[in-house]
This record gives structure tokens, C-alpha cells and sequence, in this order.
């Protein structure tokens, strides 16, 4: 059993011969499950191919995923005006690094529910890739080469989408 309490060190490694569609999925239950704060929700994804283009893909697949309204609740914590607040200043802190403005859903008089942070690195030892937040966030970074994966040292947990053996 694990004592879910808070963000923590989880990281997924994505394979180049791992199917698109099932890591687009992957990555969105790893990140967003359990409102994306849990121990066990991954904050930074490890790609074998092109990090910008899976970045880009994966920010169309959440925004896509998260119009219904039934998803949003599912995955997206209701915000008070305090959190959102602080929300605002993560995206304002990490600007350069985002793939893209991250969407705001309001939910009437409830508050807000917010999309992931998701951000992009230029290598796996980018401290972004360390980087965790109480709330859904995630960075890309390139897995280059065997030295990209001491970023994944002091990981919680690791998930390797991968046939090869190597990773």
C-alpha cells in the first residue's frame, strides 16, 4: 500500500518504440490521477523522441480530453481563490518554459479547476525535471543519452514504456 500525502518523485520514460496513443494516455492518468498532488503522479516524462513535437501532442490531448465536463471532475481539483492565486504565479514563474497557456475552467460559484502546467526542458538534467508542485505539472525532457537517466536517482517511482530492455 502506498500513503498517498503530496507530490513526490515520480517520472515516466518513454520509449521511441512505445505507440504514441497509449503514451499520450499513460502520461495523462500518471500526471492527472488522483488530482495530480499525489506521490505517486508523475511530474516529469522522459522522451526518446522529439520533445517538443510529444510536449505539443500531449498539451492537444489534455486540453482535448478535459472539454467534458464529466473529466474535469474527474481529474481536476476545484481551486479556491487562494490556490488559484498561486496557480497564476507558478504559470507567471515558469512562462518560458510552458508549452502553452494552460486552460481555466470555471465552475460557477465552486471555483476553478485549472489544466496541468506543462512545461518543456532542453535536457533531463534541466532542474524543471526535478522540479514538484502540489498540483498537476509536468515537464519533458530529451532522453538523450544514458547520462539523462541519473535524473531519475532519487525518483519515488519510475514507469519505462518500453520493449527495450536497455531503459
Amino acid at each position: 500500500d502506498v500513503l498517498v500525502q503530496g507530490p513526490g518523485r515520480s517520472k515516466l520514460v518513454i520509449g521511441a518504440d512505445y505507440p504514441k496513443e497509449l503514451a499520450m494516455d499513460l502520461i495523462f492518468e500518471s500526471v492527472l490521477g488522483l488530482g495530480g498532488a499525489a506521490c505517486v503522479c508523475a511530474s516529469s516524462v522522459l522522451i526518446e523522441e522529439d520533445v517538443s513535437t510529444y510536449a505539443d501532442d500531449f498539451y492537444t490531448y489534455a486540453k482535448e480530453r478535459l472539454q467534458d465536463k464529466k473529466q474535469q471532475e474527474r481529474y481536476l481539483p476545484q481551486l479556491s481563490e487562494e490556490r488559484y492565486m498561486w496557480w497564476l504565479q507558478q504559470v507567471r514563474d515558469h512562462k518560458e518554459e510552458l508549452v502553452n497557456q494552460p486552460e481555466v475552467y470555471t465552475d460557477s460559484a465552486r471555483g476553478k479547476r485549472v489544466m496541468p502546467i506543462i512545461m518543456r526542458a532542453n535536457s533531463a538534467l534541466s532542474p524543471l525535471v526535478q522540479l514538484e508542485l502540489p498540483i498537476a505539472s509536468v515537464t519533458f525532457a530529451p532522453l538523450e543519452d544514458e547520462e539523462g537517466l541519473t535524473s531519475l536517482d532519487h525518483s519515488l517511482a519510475v514507469t519505462v514504456a518500453s520493449k527495450k530492455s536497455s531503459l
